[in-house]
């Protein structure tokens, strides 16, 4: 008999890990996979004194406002990138940021990493400002990684602690809408794969 394929869903979990996979359970490999698999791995890097790391740990974290403003929202689809994105913004930056770094950001770094590999050449990297974001002149985004990593790290600790509270009813079914959509692939390779067995002689 071939062994049933059991792939690894977050850093240190795998399907096997989960029967019931219930919301508790979808939560707990949403925190995995988050500070598993993006933020331990940038704070890796600052630690083991990697040079020239801002850029790559940028292109690491970059996708973070749109994922999140997808699960907070519950969207089931593939599309609607730049609304999602500015969600997940401004669940961040409320207060202290204007739509217009939304705007720059997306246009200037998420879209050209996501299709190019790079940021556009109004983007000035520095950690010679005391937020994550700044401006130059017109256009011209100036950008701290570490303080934009330790921002984002900070309101995913906030996002995952308000889906434990089981009085955030909306936001945990919306999460899970999400969840579950982006899982969907996976649950049909295992249901094809378990279709595609053959019975077993006793």
């Amino acid at each position: 008999m071939l062994e049933r394929f059991d792939p690894y869903i977050s850093p240190h979990y795998k399907v096997s890990d989960f029967p019931e996979y219930k919301l508790e359970d979808k939560i707990f490999v949403f925190e995995d996979r988050i500070f598993g698999w993006i933020f331990d791995v940038c704070e890796k890097m600052y630690a083991y004194k990697i040079p020239y790391i801002e850029f790559a740990i940028l292109k690491i974290i970059c996708s973070c406002f749109e994922l999140l403003g997808k699960h907070i929202k519950g969207y089931e689809g593939n599309k609607d990138s730049s609304k999602y994105f500015e969600i997940g913004f401004h669940s961040i930056y409320y207060k202290d940021y204007e739509k217009r770094a939304a705007d720059l950001f997306y246009h200037y770094i998420r879209n050209p990493i996501f299709h190019s590999g790079f940021v556009t050449s109004n983007v000035w990297i520095t950690e010679n400002i005391e937020h994550a974001f700044g401006y130059a002149q017109k256009d011209i985004l100036k950008l701290n990684i570490p303080l934009l990593l330790e921002d984002l790290k900070s309101e995913f600790k906030w996002y995952i602690s308000d889906l434990r509270n089981k009085n955030n009813q909306q936001l945990r079914e919306n999460f899970e809408k999400r969840f579950d959509f982006e899982a969907k692939d996976l649950k049909e390779i295992l249901s094809a794969e378990d279709e595609s067995e053959p019975n077993q002689q006793p």
